[in-house]
């Protein structure tokens, strides 16, 4: 008989760790059945059976922690999920936002910390899709048809990420990373390919364009960029 086939949580359990191990150590400890027992309660709806392995793996990412699980996701202790969806409740109450644009079968597990979020549908036969949030437009696009599907697609993408960039020069990585941090389009995994390409500092980072590193402006959002995100670099005051 062969080896059970490891499911998604062990295989992202796997992931963080061998390639985001700081992400991985800045994640909260799982729930126990009370206290996913009684967040059901406080909703008033059962969890899809994903979402409930999910948090009983980990409880999201810890406060300190501002990098994205996958894409502009982070992902959202119980504790936040409901005081998001009792907020969001209570605007719809108020008025201050329109029938239609929230739902209470909304469940948010992802936050990009702009008002957005990524949500699980419990009231739909069968529940589970997840859907996007977004604070700015009645869209709702849905992202996947559960969350352990949107956990596969979005590791699926980021290795694949991994191995293209493998292929690629040393030149082509520097130029790839310096475009996503001046264009303000930042990944998840920036952070992590900047650390894996070898790069320590901002001013490593920059060496290798005599341009930018006379720029003192580009420097700056370089900085600001990073300290956003509590990242501890270099500062540069020239």
């Amino acid at each position: 008989m062969g080896a059970a086939k490891a499911s998604t949580i062990e295989k992202l359990d796997t992931y963080l760790r061998e390639r985001r191990a700081a992400y991985h150590q800045a994640l909260a400890p799982g729930l126990d059945d009370d206290a996913l027992a009684a967040w059901e309660g406080a909703i008033g709806a059962s969890l899809p059976p994903d979402v409930r392995a999910l948090y009983r793996w980990r409880d999201g990412q810890i406060a300190a922690n501002v990098e994205s699980l996958f894409d502009s996701w982070m992902f959202i202790g119980h504790a936040t999920s409901l005081a998001a969806w009792r907020t969001l409740n209570e605007l719809v109450a108020t008025g201050d936002v329109a029938e239609g644009a929230w739902r209470r079968g909304w469940i948010p597990i992802g936050s990009n910390g702009a008002g957005d979020h990524l949500c699980v549908v419990v009231d739909e036969d069968p529940p589970g899709r997840v859907l996007e949030l977004r604070h700015d437009g009645r869209a709702r696009p849905k992202v996947a048809d559960s969350t352990d599907k949107w956990l596969a697609q979005a590791m699926k993408k980021a290795l694949r990420r991994i191995e293209e960039e493998s292929s690629q020069s040393p030149e082509e990585r520097y130029q790839d990373l310096l475009s996503a941090l001046l264009s303000g389009v930042v990944s998840s995994q920036t952070y992590e390919r900047i650390v894996a390409c070898g790069y320590t500092t901002i001013d490593e980072l920059l060496g290798m364009d005599p341009t930018l590193v006379r720029n003192p402006a580009h420097r700056k959002k370089l900085n600001d960029w990073l300290a956003e995100r509590g990242l501890v670099w270099r500062t540069y005051s020239g």
